[in-house]
């Protein structure tokens, strides 16, 4: 039922783009973290070997059962023009070790925010949020108070995994409450049909803001690029195609660049355009940015995916990457 996770496509922008999943160079990536998202912190081992934004090693649990290389981001609902108005959506990247002796069965997922864990305000503004350091971008209203922690989800998770055996990976997205702050961790409970949860995992969750890093003042000067661009199939729960698009921006140039869409072209269908308006420094990179698109057809399209950022109507950035 659920597609399996496709592998990382390159960007066709060589000159500042590391590669989905190795990032973009300099301080927009340090660790060298997967666009994908954060790493997960298994709550089922007597102790989790991973530091915060990197993936935690697997180990053996209570269960005998591991959510190996777990990992967590929002991103923005591309089936509206404008996603700064529209729910955000949680992707769900992950597979299961089974160090057990017996086969194990998983029929749902629940997910829930973990209790007194809040993103920070500028963290929880939107979409186009800015690092305050950069003293431009969108305005934006004052945050609320923010409201009670949101309850658990179930989604449908349909993983038979052998004694001894490693699942293959699953991508799966969950749309969440408005309150997305709410959601700088959640808490991930793997199901049978009926009974007590098989494994758990405690998830960091990369946020949608667009924020900027500096380049590298020996990073090459240059344009504008879309870069490690990343295309993979996402199961929204039974509501038809859906596949993501994770990219970044780099301004090379030493003068502000502002776009105020993103267009996103499949190799076959036409384009869908999304508002982002964004205001980006001189030597600056964003933030990994993604976005879920649903796709009317019976099957995801091979070949090349087209990113463009464009400011009022016209390109003035473009990339690619194939969906494998």
């Amino acid at each position: 039922m659920l597609c399996a996770l496709t592998a990382a496509a390159c960007s066709s922008n060589p000159g500042f783009g590391g590669g989905a999943g190795g990032g973009l160079p300099g301080p927009n990536n340090p660790g060298g973290l997967s666009p994908q998202g954060t790493g997960g912190q298994p709550t089922v081992s007597a102790s989790a070997s991973a530091v915060p934004g990197a993936s935690a090693s697997p180990t053996a649990s209570a269960t005998g059962i591991d959510a190996s290389g777990a990992m967590a981001r929002l991103a923005l609902d591309g089936s509206t023009p404008d996603p700064s108005k529209a729910p955000k959506i949680l992707i769900l990247t992950l597979s299961l070790k089974n160090n057990t002796a017996k086969s194990i069965r998983v029929r749902k997922l629940t997910v829930a925010p973990a209790a007194g864990v809040r993103a920070s305000t500028s963290m929880a503004k939107g979409a186009n949020a800015l690092n305050a350091a950069s003293g431009s971008g969108t305005k934006q209203t004052q945050a609320s108070a923010p409201s009670a922690t949101p309850g658990p989800q179930t989604a449908a998770l349909s993983l038979d995994v052998p004694a001894g055996r490693t699942s293959e990976v699953r991508m799966i997205g969950i749309f969440v409450a408005s309150d997305v702050s709410a959601y700088s961790q959640v808490n991930v409970a793997f199901l049978p049909d009926k009974g007590a949860p098989i494994a758990t995992t405690k998830l960091d969750v990369a946020p949608a803001d667009v924020s900027f890093t500096p380049l590298d003042e020996k990073a090459p000067k240059g344009g504008t690029t879309i870069d490690s661009v990343e295309i993979a199939g996402l199961d929204m729960g039974g509501s038809g195609l859906h596949y993501k698009a994770t990219f970044a921006v780099t301004n090379a140039s030493a003068q502000k660049v502002s776009f105020d869409q993103i267009a996103i072209k499949p190799p076959s269908g036409p384009a869908v355009k999304i508002a982002l308006p964004t205001d980006m420094p001189s030597r600056t990179t964003t933030s990994f940015i993604t976005i879920v698109l649903p796709f009317a057809g019976k099957a995801l399209p091979g070949g090349s995916y087209t990113v463009q950022a464009l400011q009022r109507g016209a390109p003035i950035a473009s990339g690619s990457g194939d969906i494998l």
